[in-house]
C-alpha cells in the first residue's frame, strides 16, 4: 500500500479524488484493525489481538491518557492506536 501519499485540500475536488481519499483511507485502516464474525461477534478489533477499537474509545472518552490504555492492553502498538 502506498503511505507516502498526500492529499491537498481543495475548493475543486472531483468525484475521482473523493473516491481517492475515500480508497486510500480504508486500505490504512485495513491495515489497523479488522473486523471477523467469530472474533467478538464482528466487533472491529486492532489486528493481532481481540482488543476492540471501541475500547480504545471508551477510554479516551472517560478521560484516560493513551498511556493508560497501552498500560491495560500492551498487545496493541502504539503507532496503531494512534
Amino acid at each position: 500500500m502506498e503511505t507516502n501519499r498526500t492529499f491537498e485540500q481543495s475548493d475543486t475536488w472531483t468525484e475521482e479524488d473523493c473516491l481517492d481519499v475515500t480508497t486510500f483511507s480504508l486500505q490504512y485502516a485495513a491495515t489497523i484493525f479488522h473486523s471477523d464474525p467469530d472474533i467478538l461477534g464482528g466487533s472491529p478489533v486492532f489486528i493481532a489481538t481481540r482488543v476492540p477499537i471501541e475500547t480504545l474509545l471508551d477510554y479516551l472518552e472517560a478521560g484516560d491518557s493513551i498511556d493508560e490504555f497501552f498500560d491495560h492492553f500492551a498487545s496493541v502498538s502504539g503507532d496503531r492506536a494512534i
